[in-house]
């Protein structure tokens, strides 16, 4: 395998001195790497050795790719879409949220430098970084803590107390011991205490209260992807109740309902993602997660492409659902305009992948390599 880069030959051998230049060239100036070989791609994109946000064709070719990009560096990390933002609801799938918010803690946090997602989500507003950091509680074996205390931190976290644990995003206290369904984790908790002190953590099986394995140390993720304060939900309410106004009349009824429905909801509901439009000013983009993030684009025109579609049909499914009561006018600004992508991709390093030799507005490339594969015979 061969890189070509302006009549010169760069040859991927390890860290040669021409893999070298590649790395130094594609990590401070915006690159585009003409290429039709998807693992060479995955490959060079891992050695960049620095913080990478892979951005996918869609999201089934993000779970392919992460799974590739896994077999280099085992902490990268898959960040889905969010479900759909304009409809209300009460019920979500519990899965989503939680592994959204775990991606989104792991590449915050520097636990992993590679996060891998869609053109979808790539648009999507996400938690405020901050936050989110300040939110997850680590719990280890020998930690001393009330139980009370622990207990309150996870309704804080948005955990729901019921009798039994059998269901994610709940917990219940039995004495001296805690069981907790996490939203990231595949199967429950035990936290058992000996006065102050957790004394063990242990899986279970929610049928048989059977003990799986213990672990040393676990961390406690919010429930949600949103991590709103009160005030700042009661004003986005406010906020929403003007636009009634100016929403068509026969859409007046059924806001009233999704507001009124909207302000008994826990502060930690998922069902205030309907708020979005209106609470801007308390989320972040994954751009802001990591500002040194390269910004990589698997086949840039197909997601130019992507990207635009998206936009259009999102504000054709707003106007839709305007006239049905459903949204109000705002609900334009649930995603990134194209105007806002462009102004955050204008201060990232990109690097891009291409079929053919072309330019894109996602990237003015400064440089453009080209990779083939040199075959060899032996004799």
């Amino acid at each position: 395998m061969k890189l070509k880069y302006l009549g010169g030959v760069l040859k991927l051998e390890n860290l040669s001195q021409e893999m070298i230049d590649f790395k130094k060239k594609a990590t401070s100036d915006n690159t585009l790497l003409v290429s039709q070989n998807a693992g060479e791609r995955v490959h060079l994109a891992a050695a960049l050795e620095k913080p990478i946000i892979y951005v996918a064709k869609d999201t089934y070719s993000a779970v392919v790719t992460h799974q590739k990009l896994k077999t280099y560096d085992n902490s990268a990390v898959l960040l889905q879409p969010n479900e759909d933002l304009l409809f209300y609801r009460k019920t979500f799938q519990k899965s989503i949220s939680g592994d959204r918010v775990k991606a989104l803690y792991s590449f915050a946090n520097k636990d992993t430098n590679i996060l891998v997602t869609s053109p979808v989500a790539l648009l999507q507003m996400v938690p405020k970084m901050s936050r989110l950091l300040m939110s997850v509680f680590s719990l280890k074996v020998g930690d001393e803590i009330d139980i009370f205390k622990l207990a309150d931190k996870l309704s804080e976290l948005g955990y729901i107390k019921e009798e039994m644990c059998e269901e994610k995003n709940t917990f219940s206290v039995h004495g001296d011991i805690v069981d907790v369904f996490l939203s990231h984790m595949s199967m429950p908790i035990r936290i058992s205490f000996e006065y102050d002190t957790v004394e063990n953590i242990k899986t279970f099986d929610v049928e048989t209260m059977l003990s799986l394995g213990s672990l040393n140390e676990v961390m406690l993720l919010p429930n949600n992807d949103l991590l709103f304060e009160d005030d700042e939900i009661k004003d986005a309410i406010e906020e929403a109740r003007k636009d009634i106004k100016k929403a068509p009349a026969n859409a007046e009824e059924r806001l009233e309902q999704i507001i009124d429905d909207l302000s008994l909801q826990e502060k930690c509901s998922q069902s205030h993602q309907w708020l979005i439009p209106y609470l801007a000013k308390s989320l972040d983009t994954i751009f802001d997660y990591r500002k040194d993030a390269i910004i990589v684009f698997d086949e840039v025109d197909s997601i130019k492409s992507l990207l635009s579609n998206y936009q259009k049909e999102h504000q054709a499914r707003v106007s839709e659902l305007r006239q049905k009561g459903e949204i109000t006018k705002a609900h334009l600004m649930s995603i990134l305009s194209d105007v806002e992508l462009q102004d955050k991709l204008s201060k990232a390093i990109k690097l891009g992948y291409s079929n053919i030799t072309s330019s894109s507005t996602l990237i003015s490339s400064l440089n453009t390599f080209s990779l083939f594969l040199e075959l060899s015979t032996t004799s």
